[in-house]
């Protein structure tokens, strides 16, 4: 009996332990010095913004806040959500970012996360910086007012969905020296009415730029796809096939 006992005073000590390093392990949010931003302070001594205070049509994402260098941002950092207390389903539904028009990002951040300018309906222009690296899933998805996207040269990624429903995105311009990564239904459009069949369309009037066409031709990326088993290459052909790619100008 007194063994048991012990036994369970030990499981009981540990679990408190446990409790009680969980809870010095939360990462304090801090406002900054202006107001419009809440950021994580990472170990390396950088921030990371984790969402805004202040929506105005014409955002900068500065290089440094509050004297700490601006190394990342988090998720959906644009979008609007709701309370959710009308749609018991959901614990939170996005509604349409109206406010934001343009952005410019002069962080040296190398990956724009998930989600970040979901649903930015009035978003027209994005400045990206010369160390941007990956455009993640649903970044810019139903960002209906952009128009026109140049990647700089170390962009080599765009994920699933990226750009999907942007249906005025006319000009896409990549100059990375390569063929890029690039995810499933990434510059698609949907319609809602159709069949599961034909659901899905290429966003209409939409030129893709690259650096080197002859990486995109129809033999090669197929080659690539069989070598690789890379997805990525089955969905450049469905571009090409549709004629969106063509050499830089």
């Amino acid at each position: 009996m007194k063994k048991s006992l012990c036994f369970l005073l030990v499981i009981v000590l540990l679990l408190s332990t446990f409790a009680f390093v969980g809870c010095n392990d939360t990462v304090e949010t801090i406002t900054s010095e202006d107001g419009k931003w809440e950021y994580v302070i990472n170990d390396d001594d950088t921030i990371t913004l984790v969402s805004i205070n202040e929506m105005t049509e014409n955002m900068v994402i500065p290089s440094a806040i509050d004297s700490h260098t601006v190394s990342t941002f988090g998720e959906k950092l644009f979008v609007v959500i709701n309370d959710g207390k009308e749609n018991k389903k959901f614990d939170g539904v996005y509604d349409d970012n109206n406010i934001l028009k343009t952005v410019k990002i002069e962080a040296n951040i190398k990956v724009i996360p998930n989600m970040c300018f979901y649903l930015c309906r009035k978003l027209t222009n994005v400045t990206f910086p010369d160390t941007l690296e990956k455009i993640s899933d649903f970044a810019f998805y139903g960002c209906s007012e952009l128009s026109n996207i140049e990647l700089p040269e170390k962009c080599n990624s765009l994920g699933a969905y990226t750009f999907r429903e942007c249906g005025n995105l006319k000009n896409v311009v990549i100059n990375y020296d390569g063929v890029p990564e690039v995810g499933d239904k990434c510059f698609y459009m949907v319609n809602n009415k159709a069949s599961n069949d034909d659901q899905y369309y290429i966003i209409p009037n939409l030129s893709i730029k690259v650096k080197n066409i002859e990486l995109f031709s129809l033999d090669a990326l197929e080659a690539k796809r069989k070598e690789t088993r890379n997805n990525s290459y089955k969905y450049w052909k469905e571009y090409v096939s549709n004629e969106c790619v063509g050499a830089k100008a």
